[in-house]
């Protein structure tokens, strides 16, 4: 006999398998795409990046992980502008692609390190703090940090989006909790534009990453002001006593 249980249960691993699915043969495709790409490295002897399996490799596996985060991120506010009263935190599509956004960025970021490290010297990147003279700021020094912090922030939301940490933490402090999200957009937006202008990316890379981070800000914009709008329209209860029978 099917139980309650085993349905919820049989539903999360049909979810799971599609996300994973989806996004990895989406990784896939775009790993192939990428090939097209004419980008040259900083020495132009060293030919184009597109030649190199291990760039395309991490180029595709940040892209499908800054994409999951979009549609984790876009999920509650599409529900608000659809009509819906609550975003409802605990949508189960929500905790799924969540759960693998941070699965892409766990293996996206060893692929960064290697590309811009001399043999095993992973820390290179992070030492790279104070820019040159005619530099404002090192933009390899930015995108690194903010994407080690982007990952430890995505790392916790994944973890903490199982229903037994909903049920160990609770609801509010569940909730309280998973708004470090709108730190870690912030922190992936200014790494993958760090990023991209540090290697001097094909336009078409800036131009689609730009794209997605502008889309799924603003459709954190237009579901918060949407929430306010509603709040202020809504109408105070009544305070007028009935009159006691004559």
């Amino acid at each position: 006999m099917r139980t309650a249980g085993s349905g919820r249960a049989n539903q999360s691993i049909q979810r799971h398998l599609l996300v994973a699915t989806t996004a990895a043969v989406s990784a896939t495709v775009l790993f192939f795409v990428l090939d097209l790409s004419s980008e040259l490295w900083v020495a132009e002897e060293a030919g184009r990046k597109a030649d190199g399996t291990l760039w395309r490799y991490n180029v595709a596996t940040g892209s499908i992980a800054l994409l999951l985060l979009a549609v984790t991120m876009s999920i509650g506010p599409i529900r608000v502008l659809r009509g819906r009263r609550r975003p409802a935190g605990h949508l189960p599509w929500r905790r799924v692609t969540g759960i693998w956004t941070a699965v892409f960025a766990v293996i996206h970021f060893p692929g960064g390190l290697a590309i811009h490290s001399s043999g095993w010297k992973i820390w290179q990147p992070f030492m790279r703090i104070w820019p040159e003279p005619d530099q404002l700021v090192d933009s390899f020094g930015v995108a690194y940090w903010a994407g080690l912090a982007a990952l430890a922030f995505v790392i916790v939301l994944g973890v903490t989006s199982r229903d037994g940490s909903m049920r160990r933490l609770g609801a509010k402090r569940w909730k309280r909790l998973h708004r470090i999200a709108y730190v870690a957009v912030g922190m992936v937006a200014v790494h993958s534009l760090a990023m991209q202008y540090a290697e001097r990316r094909d336009p078409r890379h800036a131009a689609l990453t730009a794209l997605v981070l502008v889309v799924m800000v603003g459709l954190q914009l237009a579901g918060f002001a949407t929430v306010r709008r509603r709040a202020a329209t809504k109408p105070e209860p009544s305070t007028t006593r009935l009159s006691p029978p004559q």
